[in-house]
């Protein structure tokens, strides 16, 4: 009976945690391949499947890494619920919008909710990571399916647009604590997708 309610509890915490750091690029052989984020402020989002590629089964796990070019070893912080991290839409071959699954609907529901102030706030969970360059192999976190997001019937190829949002924590002197915090929400990335 114990390791039931534990199996549960820990079941519905893998359900609930949307993020888990995965992989670091610098620990497999092949280079990871990303779809990514016009930058802002020099910072920019990566998208990638599971196994590190771009052209992605709508069954596979998408993942992602905060990235600069600019600002190494910068602290950020992003929301680690789906209402918060991201908004999306899944577009088809003819331009038609993929409806969202019930889950689908609550990604990006609260996302202009999400501001500097959210790490103050307990309702609201934010997980931590560096910025790194991608050639020094910046961890990938976990986020969705797109078949768990959206009612994919058909087979064929599809568009998915994403957006994210952080929060960076740049220096601006020349000391460590010398640092101030700005949201980013960068422009919608466009990714690709194929339902066999």
């Amino acid at each position: 009976m114990n390791f039931q309610l534990n199996f549960k509890a820990g079941l519905m915490l893998l359900v609930n945690c949307w993020f888990f750091l995965i992989v670091r690029a610098d620990q497999t052989n092949s280079p990871i391949a990303y779809a990514e984020t016009k930058p802002v402020d020099g910072y920019f989002i990566g998208v990638t499947d599971e196994f590190g590629k771009t052209n992605t089964l709508s069954h596979q796990r998408l993942c992602f890494a905060v990235l600069t070019e600019t600002h190494n070893n910068a602290p950020v912080f992003f929301p680690g619920q789906p209402e918060y991290a991201y908004q999306v839409q899944l577009i088809d071959s003819n331009g038609i919008a993929v409806p969202k699954t019930d889950l689908g609907k609550k990604a990006g529901s609260k996302f202009m909710e999400f501001n500097t102030a959210a790490l103050h706030k307990t309702e609201i969970r934010t997980q931590g990571a560096m910025a790194l360059k991608k050639t020094e192999g910046p961890g990938l976190f976990l986020i969705f399916r797109p078949e768990d997001l959206f009612q994919i019937e058909k087979s064929g190829n599809y568009t998915l647009s994403i957006r994210f949002q952080i929060i960076v924590f740049p220096q601006i002197g020349p000391h460590r604590q010398d640092r101030t915090n700005l949201l980013i929400r960068f422009p919608a990335l466009k990714y690709s997708i194929t339902k066999s």
